[in-house]
């Protein structure tokens, strides 16, 4: 036993081991039985679960020193790990110092610092109608070159460009592509112009300046703005008119203007756009309408000028005006015909009967064929503040496609055939007495079936724009005594049509033109030369691989030379097959083309009171563009009878001289 070890410890605990009953354990082989607590607190445990120092037999100092001595020890292991993780922590933020420093080393002006400097230099304050000058300077402040560069200049309201030394590339005259610019190098773009509006008006300039520097593959942008305030006009102008008149009353423009500058002021232009539903009835120009010109003003000269004239307010209401004024320059330098000094814009409400009216199709998508039907639809609408009353409503077709005859009325219309007009007025019977009394906000709609005609024979002969049905729809009735007409915009509606081809052979192509050589009509012996014509519509739709061919009997000869063709390829003429062919690639729609050539007969005896054959039948075959349907037409023979030659025809029949 150690010398240190307290024996009443020791003692004490012997006793709290000892077994109920029998003789005291041995201190060596003790194995605790139980647990028991001392007063004292002290508490006999299992130590084989115990740490190390718990379970050693030295005193409590010693435990203590070893205690301690283990702390020391985990201490040191604990400064250790924190050591190597701070030095860790050092060496991550060392790596992510020098990475960033490489960066700025070696891209110091990438996305985090300005590349680009720029200055922006212009007047405070500005003149309206005289030039000044915007100067931008830009510096490349990088270590590479700048490239991709474009400005874009934001123009405020009114500022007329007049010269750069720069040319834009738009016809703004806002965007300028620029050369790279090397590192330090430095540039300028110098913007002249003018500006108009008011005094005191404020106006504001801005620079969009895009680049992109060598070594990136993004662009960046600078921006920056500048503004002008108006100090003062060349021209000191007032415009003025009516905000609202009565209808039919007079309407009043008045126009005062001076010259402010210190010189004089030559080729002065004032003009009034008005529109047509402005009609001039007085003015104090001495050239008639709203536009006037001056040769000189002088330097503090004012002067003033009255237009009057009265308002259609079935055409316009609001009525909306534009006034303009400055001087004819005629600058050829920069191409400057005119130099605004002054403009405006107004509108005056008309207290009057105000009618929207549309006419449309019942369906906006459908197609409509000769022989069919196209549904139409009108709509009215009171959009004033006054009541409409006994109202007639007018549709009108402007061509003579509608089949009448064919036509249901069930809307009960009356039919005025001489015009093409369909009528209904407010005792029409049905939906019509809603035209007796139209009050403000009311809506009226008709709904009509118009059935076309079958296509006509002499469709060939109607160019692109007549075949089609074109209508229009107008509500008339009287307010304050006057006759007011209220017009729907013009609807134009094309007629789906096929492709034909037409063949006809002539010898006159009219009542003074000869196309034909020779006796006629044809004798025996003797040559008489006709023209054949073939005329090709290409219908709605339009061709494709288009191809026309005929075949000559015999005896005719074809006059290769004689050819003409207004689209495609020549016509090829074969001799041994006495095949005519012309071919063309693309037709557009709606397209006329014609090709014509010459045939020549010299009849024998055995062709005595006969026609001659010129052509056999001819042959048309094509792809429609828009289906790919495939295209077969075939056109009847042609005889020198000529049926559609008005003059010769009846003279086919050969003779003996």
């Amino acid at each position: 036993m150690p010398k240190s070890m307290d024996i009443r410890k020791t003692k004490k605990i012997v006793v709290n081991l000892k077994k109920p009953g029998g003789p005291a354990a041995s201190s060596s082989s003790a194995r605790p039985q139980s647990k028991t607590t001392s007063r004292g607190g002290s508490q006999s445990l299992e130590r084989k679960n115990l740490p190390k120092y718990f379970n050693d037999s030295r005193s409590s100092s010693s435990r203590f020193r070893a205690e301690a001595g283990y702390q020391q020890i985990h201490r040191r292991s604990m400064k250790k790990k924190l050591s190597f993780l701070s030095f860790l922590i050092i060496l991550l933020f060392l790596l992510v110092t020098a990475a960033i420093a490489g960066f700025f080393i070696f891209y110091d002006k990438g996305p985090t610092g300005k590349s680009l400097k720029l200055a922006l230099a212009a007047p405070k304050e500005a003149v309206a109608g005289e030039d000044f000058t915007l100067a931008l300077a830009y510096e490349n402040l990088d270590k590479v070159s700048l490239g991709q560069m474009e400005v874009v200049i934001e123009y405020p309201e009114n500022f007329y460009f007049t010269k750069s030394n720069k040319k834009p590339i738009n016809e703004e005259n806002n965007v300028w592509r620029l050369a790279p610019l090397p590192p330090g190098a430095t540039d300028i773009i110098e913007v002249s112009g003018y500006l108009i509006g008011e005094v005191k008006e404020n106006k504001d300039f801005k620079v969009i300046f895009h680049y992109r520097p060598e070594n990136f593959s993004s662009d960046f942008q600078e921006d920056i703005s500048k503004k002008v305030t108006i100090k003062d006009s060349l021209l000191k102008v007032t415009a003025s008119a009516p905000e609202i008149i009565e209808d039919g009353a007079e309407a009043e423009f008045k126009v005062k203007y001076k010259n402010n500058s210190t010189e004089v002021l030559e080729n002065l232009f004032f003009n009034f756009d008005l529109g047509e539903a402005f009609a001039v009835s007085e003015t104090d120009s001495e050239t008639a309408g709203a536009a006037w010109e001056i040769e000189e003003l002088k330097a503090g000269e004012e002067q003033e000028q009255i237009i009057k004239g009265t308002i259609d307010s079935t055409l316009a209401n609001p009525l909306e005006w534009y006034f303009t004024a400055g001087l004819i320059t005629n600058d050829m330098e920069s191409e400057e015909a005119v130099r605004y000094l002054y403009k405006t814009a107004g509108q005056i409400k008309i207290e009057a009967p105000k009618v929207d009216i549309i006419l449309s199709l019942a369906d906006e998508e459908q197609e409509v064929g000769w022989g069919e039907a196209a549904g139409y639809k009108i709509e009215i609408v009171n959009s004033g503040e006054i009541e409409i009353n006994q109202a007639v409503l007018k549709l009108t077709f402007l061509n003579d496609f509608v089949d009448w005859e064919n036509f249901d009325n069930q809307s009960n219309a009356q039919l005025d055939a001489e015009t093409n007009s369909l009528v209904w007025l407010s005792t029409s019977g049905g939906w019509t007495d809603q035209l007796a009394k139209i009050k403000p906000g009311d809506k009226l709609e008709v709904n009509l079936n118009i059935p076309l005609q079958n296509e006509p024979e002499d469709l060939i002969n109607y160019s692109p724009e007549e075949l089609a049905l074109e209508a229009i729809a107008a509500l008339s009735f009287k307010s304050q005594e006057k006759h007011k007409v209220f017009s729907a915009e013009n609807l134009v509606l094309p007629i789906i049509s096929s492709a034909k081809l037409i063949t006809e052979a002539k010898y006159y192509l009219d009542q003074q033109t000869k196309v034909g050589s020779g006796p006629l009509p044809p004798v025996i012996g003797e040559t008489t030369s006709y023209r054949i014509y073939w005329k090709l519509f290409s219908g709605s739709h339009g061709l494709s691989d288009v191809k026309i061919k005929t075949t000559l009997p015999p005896y005719i000869i074809g006059q290769e030379d004689s050819a003409e063709v207004t689209m495609g390829s020549p016509l090829e003429f074969d001799g041994s097959t006495k095949e005519v062919i012309w071919l063309i690639d693309d037709l557009s729609p709606n397209s006329q083309v014609m090709a014509s050539f010459e045939v020549a007969a010299t009849p024998d005896a055995s062709q005595v009171n006969q026609l001659l054959i010129l052509t056999n039948p001819t042959i048309l075959e094509a792809t429609e563009q828009q289906s790919n349907n495939s295209i077969s037409q075939t056109s009847n023979l042609l005889t020198s009878d000529l049926i559609y030659d008005p003059v010769a025809q009846g003279n086919g029949r050969v003779v003996v001289d």
